[in-house]
């Protein structure tokens, strides 16, 4: 019976049933074109995506709630309008390092597909605030979005993305330049329910991630490669956010035996901590490491990474 069928294609990969199983016979083909396959589709990788196979997929199957389109350089914002166009219940939306996308891409998207959830456009050179500006007006169900390495987007676009998405809980970026403080203050006073947050390298200092003391929910911080993080704003943030368990602090040379002493102990839910090349000295590290193995033995399933 197809329903045994389905269920058997069900484990199958996107290749394995495009490529084999549907090239059994006509009804193993037409099996292999039910909708529940063409949901949730990682293309990633893949240079025969072009515009015209992305029209296909999406008139084939406009329920389409999930696309991964990273690293496919052979089509354009074109077929990813189509895309955009025909399947309005699109809610996670990824396209790593597509750099011949540009704003019309991003929104198209946003203005064709309100239930958005998920935005993940890393290393898109061509993306700017006006596609951000639009991300933040038409898609208030964003919750989690990521443009580390989207150069020429800045603080004019994410505040328009922090007003206007009041649901987001994840936010990554990555040596985004034009990205400030104000930034980082717009996103702690209007997106409450941030849990994961991350601005490695980006032009942030203490004066801005300080206002992420306000996110009580917050529990994984990324402030890698932060020129001017100074120790009073960690120790701060641990003490406040209570449900941190993730802490990277890598390549900050200013964090020293102090503030990881006040870690160690303000830090009750941390489980990862993250400290390479900082200004911690091997005499910290043995002193804390005492009550780093009696959280261990304790059962609390807490591991903490050193590296000095």
């Amino acid at each position: 019976p197809p329903s045994i069928l389905l269920k058997i294609f069900s484990n199958l990969s996107l290749d394995e049933r495009c490529l084999s199983a549907s090239l059994v016979c006509k009804y193993w083909r037409d099996l292999c074109l039910d909708f529940q396959f063409w949901k949730q589709l990682d293309l990633s990788s893949r240079q025969q995506v072009t515009d015209e196979l992305l029209e296909k997929i999406a008139s084939r199957s406009q329920n389409i709630i999930e696309i991964n389109i990273s690293d496919c350089r052979s089509m354009s914002d074109t077929g990813v309008c189509v895309l955009a166009f025909k399947c309005p219940g699109l809610l996670r939306y990824t396209a790593y390092r597509c750099k011949q996308l540009s704003d019309t891409s991003i929104i198209a998207v946003a203005s064709h597909c309100p239930l958005l959830q998920k935005v993940h456009v890393g290393n898109q050179d061509k993306l700017t605030d006006e596609g951000l500006k639009q991300l933040g007006s038409k898609c208030r169900e964003l919750k989690d979005i990521h443009f580390g390495q989207c150069y020429k987007i800045s603080d004019e676009g994410m505040i328009v993305i922090a007003k206007g998405c009041l649901k987001l809980q994840r936010i990554y970026m990555q040596e985004n330049k034009l990205v400030t403080d104000q930034s980082v203050k717009a996103f702690a006073e209007h997106c409450p329910e941030l849990q994961y947050v991350g601005f490695m390298g980006c032009s942030v200092t203490s004066k801005g991630v300080i206002h992420l003391t306000k996110l009580r929910n917050l529990s994984s911080l990324d402030l890698r490669h932060i020129t001017e993080l100074d120790n009073e704003t960690v120790m701060e943030i641990v003490k406040r956010c209570k449900n941190l368990s993730s802490l990277n602090l890598c390549l900050n040379w200013i964090i020293n035996d102090r503030c990881v002493e006040v870690i160690a102990k303000e830090g009750q839910n941390l489980k990862e901590l993250y400290l390479v090349s900082c200004k911690i000295t091997d005499y910290e590290f043995l002193q804390q490491c005492p009550s780093v193995l009696r959280c261990l033995r304790s059962g609390k399933k807490q591991f903490w990474i050193w590296t000095v």
